[in-house]
């Protein structure tokens, strides 16, 4: 097993990486619970859409929070998250 720490990136640059891009982001919740499981992050360049089912804490996410997330972006119906 091999831990490596993931750089921080834009949401700009994480959007130009693409699906399959591993990215680890910092940014700002711009919705709640209204929109289900789905949160959009977003930074002073760009948002993003962010989804977890495997996180409970996820789901308590709320408008304002600060929040890094690492993960590998997926285009789900032209959305990419």
């Amino acid at each position: 097993l091999v831990a490596s720490a993931q750089t921080v990136v834009s949401l700009s640059a994480a959007r130009k990486a693409g699906p399959g891009a591993s990215v680890t982001v910092r940014g700002t919740v711009v919705n709640g619970a209204e929109l289900g499981p789905i949160r959009f992050v977003q930074d002073k360049e760009a948002g993003l859409a962010a989804f977890s089912t495997k996180l409970p804490e996820f789901a308590e996410l709320t408008t304002g929070d600060s929040v890094q997330i690492s993960g590998t972006l997926k285009n789900y119906n032209g959305l990419l998250e």
